[in-house]
């Protein structure tokens, strides 16, 4: 095949198919912020504390804003429109 002469890189020895695949990295996948699967994930020694706050904020903001103009539409028109009487 054309794929056989091309070198594996050596991250990925350390987790050749098929022993790559088992429940811990298929929960890692699902979980991951990744479309495409891989064996090894590059990763940082630490947990970057900075990055978590700055992507949880967007994140939160995100899901404010979409309540914000979800709401704006989501009541009742007659009662805005001045079409029922007041109680």
């Amino acid at each position: 095949m054309y794929l056989e002469n091309i070198p594996m890189p050596e991250q990925y020895a350390s987790a050749p198919y098929p022993e790559n695949i088992n429940l811990s990295n298929l929960l890692y996948f699902w979980w991951a912020p990744t479309l495409i699967y891989q064996p090894v994930y590059p990763r940082t020694e630490t947990f970057r504390w900075a990055f978590f706050l700055k992507r949880s904020g967007e994140a939160l903001g995100i899901i404010f804003a979409l309540w914000f103009i979800i709401a704006q539409y989501a009541t009742y028109p007659p009662a805005h429109a001045g079409i029922l009487p007041d109680p």
